[in-house]
């Protein structure tokens, strides 16, 4: 696919599972993201990070 870095993982691909890590997957602070789960995403005002929207109406802040 080309990836170098970060890559989505289909878990499956008839259901359409698709995670999506939030930073290189080396660090101790990335988290998966479900693909469907995902709503929104923007730039958060803290410089350098973005703001997910996440189907249930949350919000996670990822740099």
């Amino acid at each position: 696919m080309g990836y170098k870095s970060m890559p989505p993982i289909c878990v499956c691909g008839e259901l359409g599972i698709v995670f999506l890590s939030s930073m290189t997957e080396r660090s101790d602070t990335c988290a998966w993201l479900s693909f469907s789960h995902v709503r929104q995403w923007s730039d958060n005002e803290k410089k350098g990070s973005v703001a997910v929207l996440l189907s249930r109406g949350s919000t996670l802040s990822c740099p």
